[in-house]
This record gives C-alpha cells, sequence and structure tokens, in this order.
C-alpha cells in the first residue's frame, strides 16, 4: 500500500458513525443529548471531593486555593445539571493552573448525560488535554476522533493541534509534521500560519538525518518532500554553515511554490548560524601511552582528520597534552592548557578524572569530556560530556521493539557490570513504554556454549523436569520434544561478535526461531564479515551512521589508518564529532529540540550537559546489516488493535 493510500486510508474512509461516538462518548461514559439541551435526570446525592483535590494540588496560592474551594462548594450545591457544569469549570480553571492530577480528578467525575452535546464536546477535548499532559499520547492517539468532515473549523484546528503534539510525545515525529500540514490548510491568519511553520521546522530539525531520507523515499505530496528536501539540505550542510544562503536559494530553485519559500526561509539561514561559536584555540587531553593509547590515538586522529576537512580560514590551532601519567591531577593538565592559550579542551578520557571536573559549579573555560562521570546530579556549567554510551543504545531498542508491536521481552546478558547496565536500561524504558519483562538470565563470556543459560531463559529445564517425571512414571518408550515458554514475543541480548555468534544459532535450536531477537552496535564488529555474521541473520540492532554509511571523511581515514579504523572505527567518529560539535555545543544547550547530525548518530544534550545519541536500526541479511525501512522502523503509525490479548501462556507439556 502506498503512503498516500495508507493515509487516506487512515483519515478519510471511516463511517461517520466513528465520529460520532469518537467525538460524544470518548472517555466520557453515557450518551450525550441533542446539541444545547438538557435533560432532567433526578440528581445523585453529592460527595465531597475537596479533600481529593486540594491533595493534589501542588503549586495553588492561597487566593488560588480559596478559589478551587468555591468551586467545590458550587460543584456540591443545587442540583445537576448545573452541578457537572461547575465542575468542567472547576477543571477547565485547574488546567490553566497547571495543576494537572487536579484535573484530571476533576474531569473523571463528569456525568456527560447532564450536559448539552457542546458541553461534552468541549469536556471531552479538556482531557484530551490533560491526558496529554500527562504524557498518556497513544491513549490520546486512540480517542481523538478521525473522520472531521462534520466539524467547523475551529474543533478541527483543535483536534489536530492536539494530535500533532500527542504524535511527537509517542515518538513518531514525522506524523506530527503531516498533522501539522492538514492544519495548515485550515488556519487562516499569518500569525498561527508561521508558528505552525516554526514548529514544523523544529520537529525536522528533531528527526536523524537517517530518517529524513528514509522516509523521503516514500509517495509523498509536494509540500512533505519540499520540507523534508530542506532539511535534509540543512543536515547535509551543518559542517559547511557559510554556505547555507546558497543552500536556500538552491532548494527554492526547485520549490518555487512552495509555502515555506516566503517569509520563512528568508530568515532560515539566520536562525541556523545563531549560536554557534569557533574557539581559536582547542587543546587535547589523551592517555598516549597508556593501556588506553590505541583507543586514544583513534580518537586523537579522528579528531585531527575532522579539523584538517575543513576550510584552512576556520582551522583553530590544536595542542596534545598526554594524560597517561596518573600522577597529574586533572585540574594540573586543566591549567596547562589553559596557560598554553587554549579557550576550549577536549578530554579527559578517564571516568575518575571526569568526576573531579564535575565537582565543581563552573569551570574556567568549556570542557567536552570522552567520557562520562559516573556519579552526577547537578550540572557543572561549561562541562559538557559525549562518548559512546551504551545505556542509550539499550533505550532505543526498548522503543522500537514497542513500536514494532512487542510487549513481552525476556533478556539475556552477561554476568558483567556492563550487561547488568544495558539490561536495567533497557528494561526501564521498556516497563516504562508499557512492555513487560518475563524472563531474564545471564551468562559466562568466557564460554561458547550458552544452552544452559538459553534452556533457563526459556523455560525448557522445566520441561524437560516434567518429561523425567512422566518418565520415571511411564517407562522409557517415550517420545518428547521440549517446548519453550510463550509468553515473550522478543529476546533482549547484549553481547560482542563472538557470543552472537554463538548465541544466535543456539537460540533456533531450542526452539525460539519465530522470536524476533534484538541487540546494542556491540554484537556487531563494524567490519562486513558476510561469512561470520551469517550465524546472526535476522538480527536487529542499532549502530552508528560512520558504521552504516560511507562518508568522505571515513574513506580517507581507511586510507591512512588501514588496521586501526577496522578495529576502532567507532572511535574515529567520536574524534570526529567531538571536533564537529564543539561550535554547535552553545546551540544545544540554550534550544532543548536541537540535534547535531553526526558520525555517531543524531546527537542532543541533556539538562546535566551530556551528548545523548539516537542511532540508526538495521537487520543483519546475508550476514550483512541493512538499514531498516521507514515503515520497519515504525516512523507511520498504526493504531493499536483493540484486541490485548497476550502470547499463548505456557502450558503443562
Amino acid at each position: 500500500m502506498s503512503f498516500l493510500s495508507l493515509t487516506n486510508h487512515k483519515y478519510m474512509n471511516k463511517p461517520l458513525i466513528l465520529n460520532v461516538i469518537a467525538f460524544v462518548l470518548i472517555l466520557l461514559t453515557g450518551c450525550a443529548p441533542k446539541p444545547d439541551e438538557i435533560r432532567e435526570i433526578p440528581a445523585a446525592p453529592p460527595v465531597s471531593i475537596e479533600k481529593e483535590l486540594t491533595s493534589q494540588t501542588k503549586q495553588l496560592s492561597e487566593q488560588q486555593t480559596e478559589k478551587l474551594k468555591d468551586y467545590i462548594q458550587l460543584s456540591e450545591s443545587g442540583s445537576d445539571p448545573q452541578r457537572q457544569q461547575y465542575i468542567l469549570q472547576m477543571a477547565e480553571w485547574l488546567y490553566e493552573q497547571l495543576e494537572i492530577p487536579a484535573a484530571r480528578s476533576a474531569i473523571d467525575k463528569i456525568k456527560p448525560e447532564y450536559l448539552s452535546a457542546s458541553q461534552v464536546e468541549k469536556a471531552t477535548l479538556l482531557k484530551n488535554r490533560i491526558m496529554l499532559a500527562q504524557g498518556e499520547n497513544l491513549n490520546v492517539l486512540q480517542a481523538l476522533p478521525l473522520n472531521l468532515d462534520n466539524l467547523s473549523n475551529s474543533q478541527k484546528i483543535e483536534i489536530l493541534s492536539i494530535r500533532a503534539q500527542a504524535f511527537l510525545g509517542a515518538g513518531y515525529p514525522f506524523e506530527a509534521i503531516r498533522t501539522r500540514l492538514e492544519l495548515a490548510t485550515l488556519l487562516q491568519d499569518k500569525l498561527p500560519i508561521d508558528d505552525n511553520q516554526y514548529t514544523i521546522w523544529r520537529i525536522l530539525n528533531m528527526m536523524s538525518l537517517n530518517s529524513l531520507k528514509q522516509i523521503n523515499t516514500l509517495e509523498l505530496d509536494a509540500s512533505i518532500k519540499g520540507w523534508l528536501e530542506l532539511a535534509i539540505a540543512t543536515k547535509n550542510n551543518q559542517h559547511n554553515w557559510q554556505h547555507l544562503e546558497q543552500v536556500y536559494q538552491d532548494w527554492l530553485l526547485s520549490h518555487p511554490f512552495h509555502p515555506a519559500g516566503d517569509t520563512f526561509l528568508s530568515t532560515l539561514a539566520k536562525n541556523q548560524t545563531e549560536l554557534i561559536k569557533h574557539p581559536k584555540h582547542i587543546t587535547l587531553l589523551l592517555p598516549l601511552k597508556s593501556k588506553y593509547a590505541a583507543a586514544a590515538r583513534s580518537i586523537r586522529d579522528g579528531f585531527l582528520s575532522a579539523h584538517f576537512s575543513t576550510a584552512a580560514n576556520n582551522r583553530p590551532e590544536i595542542s596534545v597534552i598526554d594524560t597517561s601519567s596518573s600522577e597529574t591531577p586533572i585540574w594540573q593538565q586543566y591549567q596547562t592548557a589553559i596557560q598554553k592559550g587554549s579557550d576550549f579542551i577536549v578530554g579527559p578520557l578517564s571516568k575518575t578524572a571526569i568526576e573531579e571536573l564535575s565537582k565543581v559549579k563552573e569551570l574556567e573555560i568549556p570542557v567536552l569530556t570522552l567520557n562520562y562521570a559516573e556519579h552526577q546530579t547537578s550540572v557543572t556549567d561549561n562541562l559538557f560530556q559525549f562518548g559512546l554510551l551504551p545505556e542509550d543504545e539499550a533505550v532505543q531498542i526498548a522503543e522500537l521493539a514497542i513500536k514494532q508491536g512487542k510487549k513481552y521481552a525476556a533478556v539475556l546478558v552477561p554476568a558483567t557490570s556492563w550487561g547488568q547496565r544495558l539490561q536495567d536500561a533497557f528494561e526501564a524504558q521498556f516497563v516504562k513504554l508499557g512492555g513487560e519483562v518475563r524472563s531474564t538470565q545471564t551468562y559466562q563470556t568466557k564460554r561458547n556454549d550458552f544452552s544452559n543459560s538459553i534452556t533457563h531463559l526459556l523455560n525448557l529445564t522445566q520441561s524437560q523436569q516434567r518429561f523425567n517425571k512422566i518418565k520415571r512414571t511411564l517407562g522409557d518408550n517415550l517420545k518428547f520434544e521440549a517446548y519453550r515458554r510463550r509468553d515473550i514475543d522478543m529476546i533482549f541480548i547484549a553481547s560482542h561478535p563472538r557470543a552472537a555468534r554463538s548465541i544466535l544459532p543456539q537460540l533456533k535450536f531450542h526452539h525460539a526461531s519465530d522470536l524476533q531477537v534484538y541487540s546494542t552496535s556491540h554484537a556487531f564488529s563494524g567490519v562486513i564479515d558476510n561469512s561470520a555474521d551469517r550465524d546472526i541473520n535476522q538480527l536487529v540492532y542499532c549502530d552508528i551512521p560512520w558504521v552504516l554509511e560511507d562518508n568522505k571523511l571515513k574513506s580517507a581515514i581507511i586510507k591512512n589508518w588501514p588496521q586501526t579504523s577496522k578495529h576502532y572505527s567507532r572511535l574515529y567518529a567520536l574524534g570526529a564529532d567531538a571536533y564537529h560539535l564543539i561550535p554547535y555545543l552553545g546551540r544545544l544547550k540554550a534550544r532543548s529540540e536541537e540535534r547535531f547530525s553526526g558520525y555517531t548518530g543524531n546527537l542532543l544534550l541533556d539538562p546535566l550537559l551530556r551528548i545523548h545519541r539516537e542511532l540508526i536500526f538495521a537487520q543483519f541479511i546475508s550476514g550483512t546489516p541493512q538499514p531498516l525501512s521507514a515503515e520497519n522502523m515504525s516512523l507511520i503509525y498504526h493504531p493499536e488493535p483493540t484486541d490485548n490479548n497476550e502470547p499463548g501462556q505456557q502450558t503443562i507439556n
């Protein structure tokens, strides 16, 4: 099915009755009367809600608390429908005061049978906004009506605005953009039109370059294509920001009638270069003669390769300080860099040194570390932390699995602190998104036979024990085939290449060939080896763009360092990104929606000034990782089926 036909199917070909049911009855029980008519129904005895609501408010002033009590008194006096109207007004007022839990409690108490049709509509939309504020994005998407044909223009605008926000919150940025483009056709005044365009751009800017390219392969109308190609052109020229004016003029020649080609485009080039700051002298702090020397040199060479690939007139001075000596404290190395005239530092690599830096409130000159502090709880101004954080990958695998409809996971990780970190990160995100981890096991990394861990993971041990018991009772002439547990629909493994190449075949041998297996980038060496990696065919994993895509800098590094570029490819990418990130750190810090499209992923900054990476998803086919398509990455939203059946429960065999 083409993208356009899918779109039409989702939003247009629904019977009118669905719109009536969804808009009037969703979230609120009962049946609304004809417009603006009130049915007289005997009043139910009021139940005081003052204690409940006042206990849920967190930031009301004394005067506001008194106003809330007035609303409560009005909602408990008199008879319906007046009481219900006061509850609706109170819920709306609480929402405006950002007292979201109390507003939810109030709206849930409304009895729609006492309200007019217009009041039911108002209450329904208010509840959707409240649910949106509480993060119930998927519930909002399920609740909103699909067919808007018979609604007023203002109602359509309201619903589409809520839907766009819900899509973004649920992790479907492209659907949010598509909804906002539908919204654009309804807007008439310049201010909301401009605001909608800038919101579309902010969402596009959040998306990874890979996602934009994947979506751009779909069958789309000219307006969406234009926006996508504008975003792709911008991301492709992040390192050439001086040429953005020309890039945008070239785009305009290809899209002369695009709605973004007027006011929006005229300010875009200036907007994209705001908050960019280039240092004049950068010092690298790296342990070049320690046990981490090979990794440190790879980062350094990636950094310097990026440096020499830029225009000569934009290159800062570069110094390198060897931090191998454990006797030289980080603060002495930091001061040495300042004395050399540095206005920016990259490094250190040591977690211990980063912990020391994170204990102060502010650093004199900015630092971009190449690892992360273990126990940071507060912000150190000017301390930015960057590295290949494995937890980021486990979190994204959990998100992908949920989007692909997986709900019940088994987890297999090595019996190491690294394995536990990945398990914790995966499980926390999977459960947060509504999944359930039903089985966990560890394995010993030095072994080749993982059958003991796998049989316990899949409950095959119990199946064997039941057979042995029956055999003792009935005799030897019995046929037996073990049955694995049936209450899971996926497996997450944390492993390095050698273990992964053994674990996947053994999972298939132990009756789990029908379960999708997911992992992180650590399962792949980064070097194509069709013969060895045939054993991990069908594995879905995430990796950095540097590994899965070709680029000029990568080709140059492979040519200059043919051996180390194979074993440390991701560290070369880390060094290159560290160089290119520096001018953009202020921009990432100032704008929460800002992303930098790097070699190590789509990069963003959290409130603790830690860089996180959004990676590319791929699947092994014939021993080679192939990036997932837009559909398989679940960039397109499909409403959840009403059937909530779980996978088959375990049975006695």
